[in-house]
């Protein structure tokens, strides 16, 4: 997931993902990586990170949980595979698969009716 807290406290700061990346010794596509949740950021890191923005830690930091849901479409057979989402999000996800079940299911037996 991508680390929110510390992308907008880089823009509030109006630092470039270059210059951070600098500071902390790194290329700037590694440090893309690791804002964008691509890549762990290490605790070294979260604290050099803090020291650059000049803030305690806890108001950049956001952790590493990461999830995923796999599920079997049983009419397709698809997977389904979610990576990196909240559990509302995945829910919400679910309930738009389950009301289009829902929906499909009111169109076929409407068809089973009218034979």
């Amino acid at each position: 997931m991508a680390k929110e807290k510390l992308i907008e406290m880089r823009k509030f700061r109006k630092y470039t993902q270059q210059y951070v990346a600098e500071k902390l010794g790194m290329e700037v596509s590694g440090y893309t990586k690791r804002e964008n949740g691509q890549v762990k950021i290490s605790q070294e890191h979260w604290e050099k990170l803090a020291e650059i923005f000049d803030v305690p830690q806890s108001a950049i930091y956001e952790d590493d949980v990461s999830q995923t849901f796999i599920f079997k479409d049983n009419a397709s057979s698809n997977y389904w595979f979610a990576n990196n989402i909240s559990h509302e999000a995945f829910i919400e996800t679910l309930l738009k698969y389950v009301r289009k079940i829902e929906e499909e299911n009111t169109e076929l037996r409407q068809q089973i009716m009218k034979k």
